[in-house]
């Protein structure tokens, strides 16, 4: 009996067991994978699509990637409008900073005694300081203590900046630092932080140091007298142990002058010889003070006289002029700035002073009239606008000079960054079209993208880009090569695929940079300018077309989308009450644009309105866009504020009554009722324009379509000449950010149609699996029943030949 070959067995779908081949001797399961493999070729070729699609989505991945790369390193050289100019690198600045002084000394380096940051919004230019004093935060001290953690054995309540805070006797020095501090938190946090200063194992102090510089802080008792025994107090109510007092930064700025002010560096002490404090002077010294014409002159002054001296001769002599009626406000003082003095003569009638000083006397002493600028804090952001100041120490008689340029460095990085990005990009777009040279034909080394209409469109478009250039800018600025940005040259290349990339000159380039800064910004740059201020730019979009002769802007329907009133204490409190609210009287009416509205103020009956009932009234009447409400004033105060959703401006009118005049209503914002592109002077026709609050857009009917501008005005406005230039990376920026738009961009519908060519592919491959795995059931099917006729026939034949074996045996 021959072996059983179990390779012959199958199991069918329906769990069926038959075995190949044993009564036909054919193999019917190698012949069916057979039919059905040359049945599955259109299956494959479906598979073999939807894999080349997937590679193609992928190759499309990268080229966003690419794309997106590209368009970021334009995203700040391009133009587009942010606060401050924060995200455009022309408009970048750096600050220099230097110190000099006029006596011969070495002055400080800048960076000990100042540091400097500025934003893109600040001017060019330069500016001087000189530091006289920092801010310093108020720090005062308990006394001494043997342990910070034994009972101190008193009880009491004591506030620090209002703030209550108690003592039990079972309190240790550190429970009263915790107590200080657990009150320093929350919305009425104290501003003070308590600390321990261990000198010594027996001795231990409690220090309280003000969180922010320049403000003192209170302490008073006010239950017993704990502070008293704690030594932060005397027992008279003042600070014992004060560290250090609090100060205010004192600075002068660019040269500025107080006309009624005179004061002195500051000094070692008042009672120190002027010998001392102002040598090689030539004593007995004088000087004159001249105020608006009268003039007094200060005669006599020793060597050994002090600083007080001084003061008080100029104030007798002040005195004794009985013909200087005008120098009679001015007086002389000593005025303590730390651990030092200084001199200060000033007007009470702020006529202006001069001073005469042939001797050198106020020279030597520093005295002088700049105009000094105090902050509670040592860090400076309203000096200079952009500019932050951070002062680290004070330095008088050393001027810091502050330049403030351009940082062409940050243009440089970002130009490059954009060839490299560029670069990157025409690689991949090589790489997807290269041929061989000889055949002309794509190799195994071209991209899976070959032959791709979208990749055909973007290449000719940013070749078209770069090599318009910008446009309306000046010929000597209109394309990269001009500012050392030029193609390769191809036929020097070793790898075809960098052909037509980019590559600066770095010498060129800068140079453009430096001598040039604004027509390499027009290059790259929308460039917008108005002949009118308050029309400024808020955006653009690659619809924006140039005109030499630019547009014209009209606009009208310009007034008051919010009002607001005066403030009040209380805003519940009736209107006719005039020390918490407007002080209104009897009854009458407004009308806002055009609706009546009512109001009581007699002061019978406790049924006044209130700026809460005015504005609900307002609010309920039913004008159309208006609501009314009362707010915070920002303060501790109150106030009605009306405001308006739609283009109709608010128009508020008494009827009857003084309730206007007693709410004093001012306008906070500005609205534009309709604009125009060239048409009537009042805006009316604004069919080529949209108007939203108080920005304008233009739209296609205009010329200028997707410019969006604000204005800033408070009245109507006609024949406001718009211009502006397109740069090259303006053009590039929206036509990168047009291709990879995620509904309508070019890349987007290549991937779509290839997903959505896949998603069909993917069920038609699903249904022939179905129709083929049908198929195979039924040749299987038909091979099994093949065999089991033949098997039955061999069984039919078997039978035949036994019975005729067996008769013929008989014979």
């Amino acid at each position: 009996m021959e072996a059983l070959n179990l390779n012959s067995l199958k199991v069918d779908a329906q769990g069926r067991v038959s075995f190949s081949g044993l009564s036909s001797g054919i193999d019917f399961q190698a012949t069916v994978d057979a039919i059905m493999a040359a049945r599955r070729i259109p299956v494959d070729t479906l598979e073999a699509r939807i894999t080349g699609n997937e590679d193609k989505i992928a190759a499309y991945g990268d080229l966003r990637t690419l794309l997106s790369t590209l368009k970021e390193s334009l995203r700040n050289i391009h133009g587009a409008v942010s606060v401050g100019n924060a995200t455009n690198a022309f408009k970048s600045k750096a600050a220099f900073a230097t110190t000099s002084r006029t006596d011969g000394a070495a002055p400080a380096a800048a960076g000990n005694l100042l540091g400097v940051s500025v934003a893109n919004g600040a001017a060019l230019g330069n500016h001087s300081l000189e530091i006289r004093r920092v801010a310093a935060a108020h720090k005062v001290a308990s006394d001494t203590f043997a342990s910070a953690a034994t009972a101190l054995g008193f009880t009491g309540t004591y506030t620090v900046n209002g703030q209550s805070i108690t003592i039990a006797a079972t309190d240790t020095l550190q429970d009263v630092r915790d107590r200080i501090n657990n009150a320093n938190t929350g919305a009425n946090a104290t501003g003070v932080t308590a600390s321990i200063v261990t000198i010594s194992a027996s001795q231990n102090v409690l220090v309280l140091t003000a969180d922010t510089t320049g403000t003192s802080m209170t302490l008073a008792n006010t239950s017993g007298t704990p502070l008293d025994s704690l030594g932060l107090l005397d027992g008279a109510d003042a600070i014992k142990n004060e560290l250090q007092a609090a100060a205010t930064a004192r600075f002068t700025a660019d040269g500025l002058v107080d006309v009624d002010r005179f004061e002195s560096d500051k000094l070692s002490g008042s009672s120190v010889p002027l010998s001392t404090l102002a040598p090689g002077v030539t004593y007995p010294a004088s000087f004159t003070i001249t105020v608006n014409g009268d003039t007094v002159t200060v005669n006599n002054i020793q060597s050994t006289d002090t600083l007080t001296d001084l003061s008080d001769d100029i104030n007798t002599a002040i005195q004794a002029s009985s013909g200087a009626t005008k120098a009679a406000g001015t007086a002389a003082s000593i005025v303590a700035d730390g651990n030092g003095v200084r001199l200060v003569i000033t007007n009470t009638s702020t006529e202006a002073i001069t001073l005469g000083d042939t001797s050198g006397l106020l020279d030597a002493l520093g005295v002088d009239n700049n105009l000094i600028i105090e902050r509670t804090t040592n860090t400076v952001s309203d000096l200079f606008t952009g500019v932050t100041l951070t002062l680290f120490q004070a330095e008088e008689g050393t001027t810091v000079g502050i330049d403030i340029d351009r940082d062409l460095s940050s243009v440089r990085s970002q130009i490059a960054d954009f060839v490299e990005a560029y670069n990157a990009a025409k690689v991949f777009l090589n790489t997807h079209s290269y041929v061989d040279p000889t055949t002309g034909e794509k190799t195994d080394a071209t991209g899976v993208l070959f032959g791709s209409s979208t990749l055909t469109a973007l290449e000719q478009r940013l070749g078209e880009l770069i090599g318009r250039g910008a446009i309306g800018v000046s010929a000597d600025f209109t394309v990269l090569a001009q500012i050392g940005i030029d193609f390769v040259d191809n036929d020097s290349l070793d790898d075809p695929l960098l052909a037509d990339t980019l590559e600066i000159d770095d010498a060129t380039l800068d140079a453009a940079l430096l001598n040039n800064p604004a027509d390499v910004e027009r290059l790259f740059a929308f460039d917008f300018s108005s002949s009118d201020p308050r029309v400024s730019l808020l955006g653009f979009n690659g619809q924006t077309a140039y005109d030499a002769s630019g547009y014209v802007l009209n606009i009208g329907g310009v007034g008051p989308a919010q009002q607001s009133s005066k403030s009040v204490t209380s805003k519940t409190a009736e209107i006719s009450d005039a020390v918490n609210s407007i002080g209104a009287t009897g009854t009458g009416s407004i009308t806002i644009n055009g609706t009546s509205i009512s109001y009581d103020a007699d002061g019978v009956g406790g049924d006044d309105d209130t700026l809460e009932t005015l504005a609900t009234k307002i609010t309920n009447a039913g004008i159309t866009g208006v609501t009314a409400s009362a707010v915070s004033d920002g303060g501790s105060g109150f106030k009605l504020q009306i405001n308006t959703s739609t283009q109709t401006k608010l128009d508020i009118v008494n009827v009857a009554g003084d309730l206007l005049s007693s709410l004093a209503l001012v306008t906070d914002s500005y609205l534009v009722g309709s604009a125009n592109i060239g048409g009537n002077a009042d805006g009316s026709e604004d069919l080529t324009a949209t108007v939203s609050g108080n920005t304008i857009t233009v739209n296609e009917l205009g010329g200028a379509e997707g410019l969006k501008v604000l204005y800033s005005g408070d009245s109507d406005l006609s024949g406001v000449q718009l211009d502006f230039t397109i740069g090259m990376g303006a053009d590039i920026f929206n036509a990168i950010d047009a291709m990879l738009n995620v509904t309508t961009g070019s890349v987007t519908s290549a991937v779509t149609a290839l997903e959505d060519q896949n998603e069909l592919n993917s069920d038609r491959v699903e249904q022939m699996e179905v129709r083929l795995d049908l198929q195979r059931q039924q040749l299987l099917d038909k091979f099994v029943a093949m065999e089991a006729a033949l098997s039955e026939l061999q069984r039919i034949r078997d039978s035949i030949s036994q019975i005729t074996t067996a008769i013929f045996a008989d014979r």
